[in-house]
Formats: C-alpha cells, sequence, structure tokens
C-alpha cells in the first residue's frame, strides 16, 4: 500500500504531472521516469530513493510505502532528499 506525506515533495519537473503520477501510483499501474524518495527497506537507511517502475513487482505490492517525494529523475529525488534533510537540521 502506497500512502505520500502530508508534506509531499514534488520536484520542479514532477509539479506538472503531480496529480496523474499520484493516481498512477495510487492504481498499481507503472509511471516510467518517476522518482520516490521513501521510508527505508533497511533500518540503517534514512530514505531510500528507487525508481517507481520497481513499484510493479510483487515485493513492493506487498509492503506498506511512505512516501516523501516524487521527482522526475534520480538527480532530482537526490535534490529532494538534500532539501529535506535540510529542513529537519
Amino acid at each position: 500500500m502506497i500512502e505520500f506525506d502530508e508534506c509531499l515533495e514534488v520536484g520542479k519537473k514532477a509539479k506538472r504531472h503531480q496529480k496523474r503520477i499520484i493516481s498512477k501510483l495510487n492504481k498499481g499501474k507503472p509511471a516510467p521516469g518517476v522518482w520516490l524518495l521513501t521510508n527505508p527497506t533497511n533500518t540503517e537507511n534514512l530514505y531510500d530513493i528507487f525508481d517507481a517502475k520497481l513499484l510493479v513487482f510483487p515485493y513492493y505490492k506487498k509492503m506498506d510505502i511512505h512516501v516523501y517525494g516524487i521527482a522526475k529523475s534520480r538527480d532530482e529525488a537526490i535534490e529532494l532528499l538534500l532539501g529535506v534533510l535540510e529542513k529537519k537540521i
């Protein structure tokens, strides 16, 4: 199940398509070219950044995923992560 943070961070390129991206992710459809900033799968990490295409696999469909950010590239996702970390400090 995918849950979106109430303070969802959205990259500049993803902002234009935010509603469509969220709709696709909620329906379990692939969202090519979308990167997500999520809760970590490993307890030693703070966040995970991964391609939304991975959500179609059964492993991810079984997990509870909390999304903190949406980006249209990996670089943009890293920028979002830096912004989130700066806010928390």
